[in-house]
């Protein structure tokens, strides 16, 4: 009899459950919606719904990785008395103390590839992720960051969710590193998908930044997430015109690694083309002198 207890008890910890939780800002109790729920003991992961609301499949001892844009990571321990309400502390995104003025004969201009031709469309999975490096080629002036460059289309005529990133060069790996500005989560219902304004123009770090798009869920009628699986059909554009690869891309949750779009990545085979897809995207900038 205690063996089939025994038995009857390693069953229970060691079956997959799903535990409804809520994520919260810390600071003013509300609700964040489109955090990110990563599962990294058996890789997989989902997104929190607009009212801050998950279920993950997991079982006792497995690692969530709680993080948003805009807020400190945490990692949890998952157990059945999982919390209810998971807080996380937000970020202060601030300028530099310095104060810059405006060079009145210096023009906005564009930085990045979203001018280059010989572009093609594609879609891709929720938690998919693509970035490209754009180079600060001239760190001496100082400039900000106004708006985004991106002409992002829906083929199938269904609300999207989908947010843009804007990292800065980790000084050691060279890959994407922190994000720098807070960008709210777009729906393509509310926006043409062309240029984003900054709601908090930042200033462009010296050693250039990552610009990039994350694919996040198709939405219902009342904006609220619909996991269906598959590719999302919110269309972005690559170019094939730079023979040298800027562009690294990541699956949220399958293992979370950044990796270099080469030469010989499927979109490029598929278009028979032999330079590497870069992400067709810009940043529009202003420069800026010390006062």
């Amino acid at each position: 009899m205690k063996a089939q207890y025994l038995i009857l008890a390693l069953l229970i910890l060691n079956c997959n459950v799903y535990s409804q939780s809520y994520i919260k800002d810390k600071t003013s109790k509300e609700n964040i919606e489109f955090a990110t729920i990563f599962n990294s003991s058996v890789q997989i992961g989902t997104y929190s719904d607009v009212d801050g609301s998950f279920n993950i499949k997991a079982k006792p001892s497995d690692t969530l990785i709680i993080s948003c844009v805009g807020y400190y990571s945490d990692t949890i321990i998952y157990t059945e008395a999982l919390m209810k309400e998971i807080f996380l502390k937000p970020k202060i995104f601030q300028l530099d103390e310095i104060i810059y003025s405006v060079n009145v004969k210096s023009k906005k201009y564009e930085l990045g590839f979203s001018k280059e031709k010989d572009k093609i469309t594609f879609y891709s999975h929720i938690g998919s992720e693509w970035v490209v490096y754009i180079e600060n080629k001239n760190p001496d002036q100082k400039k900000l960051i106004q708006s985004i460059i991106l002409k992002t289309s829906n083929k199938h005529n269904k609300n999207i969710a989908y947010r843009l990133h804007i990292y800065e060069k980790d000084s050691v790996t060279g890959l994407p590193g922190n994000d720098i500005v807070n960008i709210p989560t777009f729906q393509t219902k509310n926006h043409k998908g062309k240029k984003y304004d900054l709601s908090n123009q930042i200033l462009l770090p010296d050693s250039g930044v990552f610009i990039g798009i994350e694919w996040i869920s198709y939405l219902n009628e009342k904006g609220d997430k619909l996991d269906t699986g598959g590719d999302i059909a919110l269309s972005v554009p690559l170019i094939f015109s730079v023979k040298d690869s800027y562009t690294y891309s990541r699956s949220k949750f399958f293992d979370d690694k950044w990796v270099l779009a080469e030469n010989n990545h499927p979109l490029s085979q598929i278009q028979n083309k032999g330079n590497p897809p870069n992400l067709g995207i810009s940043i529009v900038v202003k420069e800026f002198e010390n006062e």
